[in-house]
């Protein structure tokens, strides 16, 4: 389903439905094997789904060191002590380590940031983008990151709500 789990009601995320229709920042995946590179795809539909705008995101892992992966860019910094927990950095060296130009993410309009995952979009005939597809390269990381709050207003999928694959 389509949620607003941040403060930003503009901002839109694909998550599981529950029944109490609690929005949480994305999904959460269990998997019993490694999955060297994995592929979301999102339809998301537009006036009452007269249009429908497809993203496809393959994400390719890039090492085996923990048994966790996210493609919220977040949860790949690095801290050092405090209530955040002290992490290294797992920021791929292929990005900058700017979030906003690596964050997969569908837009309506053509982006006025240049993306650092080099989206190939389809546009209509009138500007408005009809499909996305674009690889993200993501690091593993230690599982105790998806507890990590940066905000206590963002509820983040609990293992009791991951898919199983």
């Amino acid at each position: 389903m389509t949620c607003h789990p941040f403060p930003n009601k503009w901002y839109h995320v694909g998550c599981r439905k529950n029944g109490r229709r609690k929005a949480f920042a994305g999904l959460l995946v269990e998997s019993k094997q490694f999955l060297p590179v994995y592929t979301v795809v999102a339809r998301w539909g537009l006036n009452n789904m007269k249009e429908v705008l497809n993203h496809r995101v393959e994400h390719v892992v890039m090492d085996n060191e923990y048994d966790c992966v996210s493609d919220s860019t977040l949860l790949w910094q690095g801290f050092e002590g405090g209530a955040l927990g002290n992490w290294e950095s797992k920021w791929p060296v292929c990005y900058s380590g700017t979030p906003v130009k690596t964050d997969p993410r569908m837009d309506l309009v053509p982006p006025k940031i240049t993306r650092e995952t080099e989206p190939h979009d389809t546009y209509s005939a009138d500007g408005i983008l009809d499909s996305r597809v674009e690889r993200l390269m993501v690091p593993t990381i230690q599982r105790e990151r998806l507890s990590v709050s940066f905000d206590r207003s963002i509820c983040m999928p609990t293992p009791e709500q991951a898919f199983y694959c």
